[in-house]
């Protein structure tokens, strides 16, 4: 389903329980973004790593490993590096069912 950006704001102006829920999405992506801008400042990248499998554990396997380094702020070289530790990290933390740390 696709919808004009035109129609889009049109139904935030018009239906007040549409600009409730678009207010919510907008906050708590937010919020998302300060925790890990934040949080990442005092974090190793094995920490990261961890931080980005916990909150987000589908983010690595949808996203090409430049665009993860990017996003965690570690070199695409460690992230490389990293990836034979994820196994380890499985059984330290939950992870959902189907997640594959050799696809990352």
């Amino acid at each position: 389903m696709v919808i004009s950006r035109t129609d889009f704001y049109h139904l935030v102006a018009t239906l007040p329980e549409f600009a409730v829920r678009y207010r919510e999405i907008l906050e708590l992506g937010f919020i998302m973004t300060q925790k890990r801008i934040y949080g990442f400042q005092g974090f190793d990248a094995l920490e990261k790593v961890k931080w980005i499998i916990t909150n987000q554990p589908h983010f690595l396997l949808r996203v090409s490993n430049k665009m993860a380094a990017s996003y965690s702020e570690i070199p695409p070289s460690t992230i490389s590096k990293i990836k034979p530790t994820l196994n380890q990290l499985a059984y330290c933390i939950f992870v959902p069912v189907g997640f594959k740390y050799n696809e990352v």
